[in-house]
């Protein structure tokens, strides 16, 4: 989805203009930056997950010299619903494929090679996998 999408996506569900969509979704993402930039867990929905600065981690140096930077780095972790959610869309999307017998994790659909592919949740799913 791009950001043009998601701004008519959002502006049809709530029954907004699109200016004033365009504003909030602004307002909105400023908002997670300034929190992130101050190091704080920015929480977004209880059934969506959140963002957290962590460290990236540094490396330590022998020369007396060389200078480690510490970094840090965006995380999102999903929360549990979400997970959920993500799982049920990669079965239905097998159940798909499968139903039109083109299943990506299926045995002889692409060898091997194709199998090693599709991802893990995705192989788990489907009942046909050929790899454990």
């Amino acid at each position: 989805m791009e950001w043009d999408d998601l701004i008519e996506e959002t502006a049809r569900r709530a029954g907004m203009d699109r200016e004033e969509t365009l504003r909030v979704l602004d307002s909105l993402f400023d908002a997670v930056i300034d929190k992130m930039a101050t190091e704080e867990t920015v929480r977004l929905r209880e059934d969506f997950g959140y963002f957290e600065m962590r460290d990236a981690g540094g490396s330590e140096s022998v020369h007396p010299r060389a200078v480690t930077k510490c970094r840090r780095t965006p995380v999102f972790k999903k929360a549990g619903a979400l997970k959920k959610k993500l799982r049920q869309s990669d079965e239905e999307y097998c159940q798909m494929l499968r139903g039109a017998g083109r299943c990506a994790c299926a045995p002889g659909r692409g060898g091997r090679r194709r199998n090693r592919a599709a991802s893990p949740a995705l192989r788990k799913s489907c009942e046909r996998s050929a790899i454990p």
